[in-house]
C-alpha cells in the first residue's frame, strides 16, 4: 500500500482540544508544520535518526521554518510540557497522532482484504513497539468536549490508552460480540469485519456512539427483522436520535399520514 499523500485535519478537534488551546499562537504554529515534516518521516510520526536514535530538539527546531530557534526550541518544550506532543522510551519526541496515521494504514492492509482470517487485521508487533511508552493528556469522552485532535481516539482510559497494532480487530471482536446476542441484529457469521469498519472505528468518538445505539436496538419496534450490521451503521445517528421506537406500521402511518401495506426495511 503507497503511503498517503497527507492526512485528516479534525477542524473541531483542533479548536476543542483544551490543553492545545492553552499552548501559545507560536507554538500552535510550529505544531502544524510539525506534524507536516514528522507525517513524512521514515518513522512516521516520529523525530528520529535513521538509526532509531533521537533527534536532538536543535535538529527539530531547525527542520521546523519560521522564527528563531530560541522561539522554537521554546515551543517546543511549551508543546512537550502540556502533553500535546510525547517521548518515548527511546527518548524520541513524536506525535501520537500521526503514529497512530502509521498503525490504522498498516491495519487497513491487514483487514481490508477480503476472504482472509480475523488473525489478519493484527500487524506484526516489532520489539521496537512493543517498547514505547506512550505519555501526555488524557482526553474527555464526555459530549461536550470531542475527542483529542492529537489522540484522535474513540475509547480513554487515560494517557496509557494509546492504540497497539491490531487495535481494529480487538475492537471488532468486542463489538461483534455483542452484537451478535443483541436482540434485532442480524447476526454476523464471518471471521473478517465489514470492509468499513477500520475507517468507522477511527473516527473520533464513532464506536462510542455505536455502542450507545446498539443498547437501543432491542427496544426500536420498526425492525421487524434482525438488522444487518452494515445498514445498522448507516443508522447509527437515528437510533441514537430515537428514531424507529415505533412498530414499522405506526412509523410508516404516521410519516405518509396513511397505512401502509407493511413491508421490511
Amino acid at each position: 500500500m503507497a503511503k498517503s499523500p497527507g492526512f485528516w485535519f479534525f477542524t473541531g478537534d483542533w479548536m476543542k482540544d483544551p490543553e492545545l488551546r492553552f499552548c501559545s499562537l507560536f507554538a500552535r504554529g510550529l505544531l502544524v508544520d510539525l506534524l507536516c515534516i514528522l507525517f513524512e518521516a521514515n518513522e512516521q510520526g516520529y523525530a528520529s535518526n535513521p538509526d532509531g536514535t533521537p533527534r536532538t530538539d536543535e535538529q527539530i527546531a531547525d527542520a521546523v521554518s519560521g522564527g528563531s530557534r530560541e522561539e522554537k526550541l521554546a515551543a517546543l518544550a511549551e508543546l512537550e510540557r502540556s502533553g500535546v506532543l510525547s517521548r518515548d522510551s527511546r527518548g524520541v519526541l513524536f506525535s501520537r497522532r500521526i503514529a497512530r496515521l502509521s498503525e490504522l494504514s498498516a491495519a487497513r492492509k491487514q483487514s481490508g482484504s477480503k476472504g482472509g482470517s480475523k488473525t489478519q487485521a493484527k500487524p506484526k508487533q516489532t520489539a521496537k513497539q512493543t517498547t514505547k511508552q506512550n505519555t501526555g493528556v488524557s482526553d474527555s469522552d464526555s459530549d461536550s468536549v470531542s475527542d483529542s485532535f492529537l489522540e484522535d481516539t474513540h475509547t480513554h482510559a487515560g494517557a496509557d490508552d494509546f492504540r497497539q497494532p491490531g487495535w481494529a480487530a480487538d475492537e471488532w471482536q468486542r463489538f461483534v460480540a455483542i452484537w451478535n446476542v443483541t436482540e434485532r441484529a442480524e447476526p454476523w457469521p464471518h471471521l473478517t469485519p465489514p470492509d468499513r469498519w477500520v475507517d468507522l472505528a477511527a473516527s473520533p468518538g464513532w464506536l462510542r456512539m455505536a455502542s450507545e445505539a446498539l443498547a437501543r436496538l432491542p427496544s426500536r419496534q420498526y425492525f421487524d427483522r434482525p438488522l444487518p450490521v452494515t445498514k445498522f451503521f448507516d443508522l447509527i445517528d437515528r437510533i441514537r436520535a430515537g428514531e424507529f421506537a415505533d412498530p414499522k406500521v405506526q412509523h410508516q402511518a404516521r410519516s405518509r399520514g396513511r397505512q401502509p401495506a407493511g413491508g421490511n426495511l
